[in-house]
């Protein structure tokens, strides 16, 4: 709004309005130029599920695990894993342990050689058969139980009391080290 030609209007003070808005043009715009966030890559595993036979990268839970590589199965309910030289034959893990995926062609590198120190992810460094174990089932503040691991059915055996075991399989736990 302005006044009569030639006489200041209310918003005499303020710049002109332009057509962008001061915005650049819009080809060649990305959202971050916005500020809105990247679009992820990743999918969440229950909305989005991977087609039957892709070849995906999945997060587990905890979130802070590294991604699993394996093969998406319909008829297994989840993931198949490749067999890594530590164990008897591939493993696979149900959907309800999984968080999100992404398409991939091809495997990460495995995390190393050997054994790290401290606590160690139950995927990619599984105790030896039989060994006892100190076991997490959460992150953080989550109280670590003995156990023992069974390499051939991949569970862990915890004994709260003589004749009382309670067993899991290798996916319900979150990290594990040597007694």
């Amino acid at each position: 709004m302005t006044g009569p030609p030639g006489q200041p209007g209310p918003h005499s003070g303020l710049p002109p309005l332009t057509s962008d808005f001061g915005l650049r043009p819009s080809f060649g715009l990305r959202p971050s130029d916005f500020g809105f966030p990247r679009l992820s890559t990743w999918h969440d595993i229950l909305t989005v599920p991977p087609s039957d036979g892709a070849s995906v990268l999945a997060r587990r839970y905890p979130e802070d695990t590294p991604p699993l590589y394996g093969q998406w199965s319909l008829a297994n309910n989840g993931l198949l894993l490749p067999s890594l030289p530590a164990h008897s034959g591939p493993w696979s893990i149900p959907w309800t342990f999984l968080t999100d995926w992404r398409l991939t062609t091809t495997p990460p590198p495995y995390p190393g050689n050997g054994s790290p120190q401290g606590w160690r992810d139950v995927y990619f460094y599984p105790p030896d058969d039989g060994q006892p174990v100190w076991l997490r089932r959460l992150a953080g503040l989550a109280a670590a139980v003995p156990a023992r691991y069974s390499a051939p059915e991949g569970t862990f055996a915890i004994t709260l009391a003589p004749g009382v075991t309670l067993t899991g399989p290798w996916f319900c736990f979150y990290q594990w080290k040597p007694m």
